[in-house]
This record gives C-alpha cells, sequence and structure tokens, in this order.
C-alpha cells in the first residue's frame, strides 16, 4: 500500500503515520521509504505495532525533504491464511511538523472480494470515457488509458474499465472511442467529486509561442515552445483562434507518439469553430527536456488586414510517473503576415454602389496618406493620414466627398503617399 503526499512535503524534516489494519485477516509485514524521504541521513525510528495499529515515524538528521510531493513510502502486509470475503487498510492519520488533512472522510485501500467483479461501464460513451469520473474527459484520463494501452484480461495489471469496447484488451477501437469523447463534458448531474492529482517535476516549465513564416505564401507557423522542463512525456493544450481570420492546416507534434506516426498528434478534437483539442503521450524512451518545440500549427491567414489571435488557455504536461503540472508563461499571439512591399490594392467590389473598400500595404511601420482624386486631379477625400503599423490594411470610401456630398458618376482615383512611395489606382462609381 502506497502513502501518498498530495503536497507539502517539501521542507519538512520528518513524518508519523497511523495505519489500522485487520489483525484477523493481514500480518503487518515492514515499511519500505519512498521517493519522497528517500534521501541520505532518513532515520526510520521503530514501527510500533499493536492491535492492528501501525505508527512510523521518521526523522532527516541534517536536511530536509526536497519533493513536495510523491510517495512517502510502501507498507507491506502479508494476507493471512483463512482469509474471506474483504478488508481494509486504513490511513488514520499523517503529520510532518503538524497533523496534516487526509484524504476526504478517511483514505482507505479495499483488500479482496471486489477484485473479482469487472467494473460497471457506462453505457453513455463520454460517462465511460470518464476514467477518473471528474465530469470531463481530459488529460487525466489520457493518462490512465495509456498506462493500460495494449493490456489484455491476461496481464495481471489490465484494467477492465479502460476496455471500453469490453473485448477483453485495451486496445486501437478502444482508442478511437477514448478520442472521439476527449474534451467533452459529462451530462448534468453525473458529475464526481474531483480527484486530487499529484504534482509532477515540471513545476517550473513554462510555455511561449513563437511566430513564423510559413512555407507557402498566406501561411504561418506558431511554434508552442517548452522551457525549463525537466522531463516531459505526455502534453495536452486547448487551443482557442479566431476562426474568421484564420484556418488551423495542419498539427506537428514533437517526440515520438505512443499511439501515432512520428510527427503526428494521437488526439485532436474540435468540438466548435476555432477550438482545438491537442493531447499526447510518447514513447517511454522519449521525453522533452528543457527548452525543446512542443506543437508546431500552421495557420492559413484568410483576412491578411486583421490580426489573427490564438491564445492557449490550458497548457498540461506529465511526467514520466503520469504526475501533472501547469505551464506557466506568455500563451496569447497574434498571428499577421508582413508584405514585402509598399502596395496599393485594387478596390473592391469595382465598379461601385455606393461604398468600397480600398486595400494598401506597408512593409514598416510608418506615415501614409490615402485620398480620392477625381478626373480633374481634385483631391475630394482624405481616407488615411497618419502613423500606420506594418502590415496589410484597408479602408472603406463610402462615395461621398470631404463635405459629406455624395459624388457623381464617374472615374476617381485612389492615392496611396508613404515614405516617398506614390502608389495609384482607378475605381469606377456607378449608380
Amino acid at each position: 500500500v502506497d502513502v501518498v503526499s498530495v503536497s507539502g512535503a517539501q521542507g519538512q524534516i520528518g513524518f508519523q503515520l497511523v495505519l489500522k489494519y485487520d489483525p484477523a485477516q493481514l500480518k503487518w509485514v515492514r515499511f519500505e521509504k519512498k521517493e519522497v524521504f528517500d534521501i541520505k541521513g532518513i532515520q526510520v525510528l521503530p514501527v510500533k505495532v499493536e492491535d492492528g495499529t501501525v505508527t512510523i515515524a521518521a526523522a532527516i538528521l541534517g536536511g530536509t525533504a526536497v519533493l513536495d510531493a510523491g510517495s512517502i513510502g510502501q507498507a507491506t502486509f502479508e494476507v493471512l491464511d483463512g482469509f474471506t470475503d474483504v478488508t481494509n487498510v486504513e490511513l488514520v492519520s499523517a503529520s510532518y511538523n503538524e497533523p496534516v488533512e487526509v484524504g476526504t472522510g478517511g483514505s482507505f485501500v479495499v483488500i479482496g472480494g471486489q477484485a473479482e467483479e469487472p467494473p460497471i461501464i457506462p453505457d453513455d460513451p463520454v460517462e465511460a470515457a470518464d476514467i477518473d469520473g471528474n465530469g470531463n474527459v481530459g488529460f487525466t484520463d489520457f493518462i490512465q488509458f495509456a498506462q493500460g494501452f495494449g493490456k489484455s484480461s491476461d496481464d495481471p495489471d489490465y484494467n477492465p474499465r479502460l476496455d471500453l469496447d469490453q473485448s477483453g484488451d485495451v486496445g486501437f477501437t478502444d482508442f478511437i472511442s477514448f478520442a472521439q469523447q476527449f474534451g467533452k463534458d459529462v451530462g448534468a448531474g453525473k458529475r464526481a467529486s474531483r480527484p486530487v492529482l499529484l504534482p509532477g517535476v515540471n513545476g517550473d516549465a513554462g510555455l511561449e509561442l513563437r511566430p513564423q513564416t510559413g512555407a507557402a505564401r498566406g501561411d504561418m507557423v506558431l511554434v508552442a515552445r517548452l522551457t525549463d522542463a525537466v522531463s516531459v512525456q505526455g502534453y495536452s493544450l486547448q487551443v482557442v483562434y479566431d476562426a474568421a481570420a484564420l484556418e488551423l492546416l495542419s498539427t506537428t507534434g514533437a517526440g515520438v507518439s505512443r499511439f501515432a506516426r512520428a510527427g503526428e498528434i494521437a488526439i485532436q478534437s474540435s468540438h466548435q469553430p476555432g477550438e482545438r483539442h491537442l493531447a499526447d503521450i510518447l514513447q517511454a524512451e522519449t521525453h522533452l527536456q528543457a527548452e525543446a518545440d512542443l506543437v508546431r500549427m500552421r495557420f492559413r491567414i484568410l483576412d491578411p488586414t486583421a490580426p489573427g489571435r490564438v491564445e492557449i488557455v490550458r497548457a498540461l504536461v506529465s511526467d514520466p510517473a503520469g504526475r501533472i503540472n501547469v505551464l506557466a508563461g506568455d500563451r496569447i499571439a497574434e498571428l499577421q503576415m508582413l508584405p514585402e512591399d509598399y502596395a496599393l490594392s485594387q478596390n473592391y467590389p469595382n465598379p461601385f454602389n455606393p461604398e468600397t473598400v480600398v486595400p494598401f500595404a506597408l512593409p514598416q511601420a510608418g506615415d501614409v496618406k490615402v485620398s480620392v482624386y477625381n478626373m480633374l486631379g481634385q483631391e475630394i477625400r482624405v481616407l488615411v493620414d497618419g502613423h500606420y503599423r506594418a502590415g496589410f490594411h484597408r479602408v472603406v470610401w463610402d462615395g461621398k466627398d470631404a463635405l459629406g456630398r455624395t459624388a457623381a458618376s464617374g472615374l476617381y482615383f485612389s492615392r496611396m503617399q508613404a515614405d516617398d512611395v506614390s502608389k495609384i489606382r482607378k475605381m469606377l462609381l456607378l449608380k
């Protein structure tokens, strides 16, 4: 039985645990310290065993615990001859320098009995894929599914709860069923209490978004890059973008996925326009460290005159032990193509009535003036006069002059003046 610290262990100089069990069913064997307190200088005091109660205490000599969460230690019991039905091991109390909270209403491990009864898999596919029972099919469910993937009923660690098609093995069809529900919420009234998640080793890791020019004209690549990662073996990103300005063309993942070909991301779900959930678990021998590209997203710019906003609204990573950290950092980017030269594009529609759009482009920020002239070369309207950022822009002419009078039908000219560059286009107003 593992005794696990959810948080608060770092900096502690020792601990005390009290376990309770049925001495008619189980026999106490030993306690072995694990990762949180498995450090040089710790002294485990003699274990006190009395009337089905075990008291375990330890102290660190000249140091403190360096991990905040993880396994404190493993308690081993022997099942006695004549064991019947079911018995419990209970964590009655736990203390560092002072008592700490133990689970919710105590902490029990059930031994026997129920091991022979397969779990009931709900008929609702979303509820069935909600393995951790928190009301949402998310990253923690994916981690549990990945840990049991490939196991069959012949394996001692086979988990029938993951066998969504109840075929006797956790395979590809189960993965497809799970992936189809990823990101969905369980229906009202079925939400269970949220389980406590153990924080992983990537507590200081962050995420940066870095825009890059795409290989094809009109495309841009947004790189989600890890920073200060210790060991990342799984990730989950919830991406939200402006679907009116951007089209997500493709995504590429880092490392080698356990469920997809190299470069592909195992789970990509979208339940509404402008949203994409990306999640994957990398193969056991693969993990990302320090700074590394996590995901590359290629977008097509649908409207070059409007910056396309992309935001990672939630970013999670897991370490090889399946423990999770939330990534910090700047997770908002704006994607916009930059022109190579000054340009005044043809207005549209053309001919027009009553208004038309005049597009123009600046390769660098600066002052720009866009005006409308009549056939006599007279300036009748100034549409733009000021400082503009680099990029593609557009302005609307409503067919009126500077005094608000409607212009007559005929030929007009749009003229852009910027940085000693002048461009002219013809426009035709028809009524």
